[in-house]
């Protein structure tokens, strides 16, 4: 915009300039042509003013373009500091929406944690031995999701710094996702969802790091549980191929959805975009499972079906797969 008001006034001077000297030239000659001394002085006089006009013109005339043009830079300035101020409150308004939300699911499993130990410290002869194990698996479950959910968002933390970083080690793939299940299956009973395993004998050993790993098949099987209607189910498979090694999710349930995410993506953006779809917990999870899946050069990719189901897909290249007994 500045440069334009530029582009239209410097032609001003010019213009000017023409037109005082075609004013004062023809009195010029006809004073000079006359030869006397008062005349000839006069056209002196002539020439000089009109020199003065015209630098004066060009002083006026670059000022004025200054002036213009620090006024539409301050028009632009002020409409960006607009824009950056609706932004903020945007993200203020994430940021009270998150904390609602995110204290809720934390209060949630606390309060039936706490619950569930009430009633095991009253009178033995209350509960039967069958509730009591009950109730211990409820307060284990409760634990466990309140510490997956608090390790993701000390994660997300991190993510957003840009300081989590992987302690890598062989990880012994099927054992993770056995110990997933096994971690899950309190939460996918009270849920009414069948969590089922299918790896082979022989599934290749994980160069990554491990935590990252069970945090990742965790997350993942998490939100497929929460996602699937009672009566559903929730499959855990690996194998090994060319490409390396494949980890895949998949939910049978009706309508059941995966809620995707990018990472990095800030933790407060994945909840907004998502606050109708799903419990804050999968909407956390899922993009730090995708940021964690990138630190090992892998990948994670979602496909939704209506009639089939939704499922989630982690490919890890075959550089970080390896037999116990040697790389394939």
């Amino acid at each position: 915009m500045a440069a334009g008001v530029v582009v239209t006034l410097c032609p001003l001077p010019a213009g000017f300039r023409i037109f005082i000297f075609a004013m004062i030239t023809p009195l010029v000659a006809r004073l000079a042509s006359i030869g006397d001394t008062e005349d000839i002085g006069m056209a002196g006089m002539l020439v000089l003013y009109s020199g003065l006009l015209v630098v004066v013109g060009n002083s006026v005339n670059h000022a004025l373009v200054r002036s213009l043009a620090l006024r539409f830079e301050n028009l632009d300035l002020i409409e960006r500091l607009d824009s950056a101020r609706v932004a903020a409150e945007a993200a203020n308004r994430s940021k009270t929406e998150f904390l609602t939300q995110i204290s809720h699911e934390l209060r949630t499993p606390l309060n039936a944690a706490l619950g569930f130990a009430d009633l095991l410290r009253g009178p033995k002869e209350v509960l039967d031995p069958g509730r009591r194990c009950r109730h211990i698996d409820d307060i284990h479950a409760s634990g466990s999701h309140l510490l997956r959910l608090i390790n993701d968002i000390l994660d997300l933390a991190k993510v957003e710094a840009g300081k989590l970083e992987p302690h890598e080690s062989m990880v012994d793939l099927k054992a993770a996702l056995r110990g997933c299940a096994e971690s899950l299956e309190v939460e996918a009973t009270q849920a009414g969802v069948a969590v089922r395993l299918n790896c082979p004998d022989d599934l290749p050993f994980l160069f990554a790091d491990s935590r990252m790993v069970n945090q990742i098949v965790g997350n993942l099987v998490s939100n497929a549980v929460q996602l699937t209607p009672p009566g559903g189910s929730v499959e855990m498979s690996a194998w090994a191929d060319a490409g390396g090694l494949s980890i895949l999710v998949a939910n049978a349930g009706l309508d059941g959805k995966f809620v995707d995410g990018s990472a990095p993506q800030s933790a407060l953006a994945a909840t907004e975009a998502t606050a109708a779809q799903a419990p804050i917990g999968a909407r956390l999870g899922l993009p730090l499972a995708r940021h964690l899946v990138e630190l090992h050069q892998g990948t994670l990719s979602i496909s939704s079906d209506p009639a089939l189901g939704s499922s989630a897909i982690v490919r890890f290249p075959r550089e970080r797969s390896s037999r116990p007994s040697g790389l394939i």
